[in-house]
């Protein structure tokens, strides 16, 4: 739904809300561990090294960069979607 929009550029989530979470623009859930969605209009993503699950589809639309730490989900999903990664310190 909202990582196939490529004219969406954010989530925001209210502070508030206890199931959901946003960093960065991306949707979270509301510890920020699993990325559920990006928005498909962002052509690059910065992934928290807090994550430990990226869902299944969470990622499309025009997005086809990974910012990340070595050796996390963030660079598995990089490498099993056929996205560049890129690692960050």
């Amino acid at each position: 739904a909202f990582s196939e929009n490529e004219k969406l550029t954010e989530i925001k989530v209210a502070q508030d809300n206890t199931v959901y979470s946003s960093e960065g623009g991306c949707l979270y859930s509301a510890d920020g561990k699993t990325l559920i969605t990006v928005p498909g209009g962002l052509e690059s993503v910065t992934i928290p090294a807090k994550v430990t699950e990226i869902k299944d589809g969470a990622i499309s639309g025009n997005t086809t960069t990974i910012y990340g730490k070595i050796d996390t989900p963030a660079e598995e999903y990089a490498v099993a979607n056929d996205l560049i990664f890129i690692a960050v310190e």
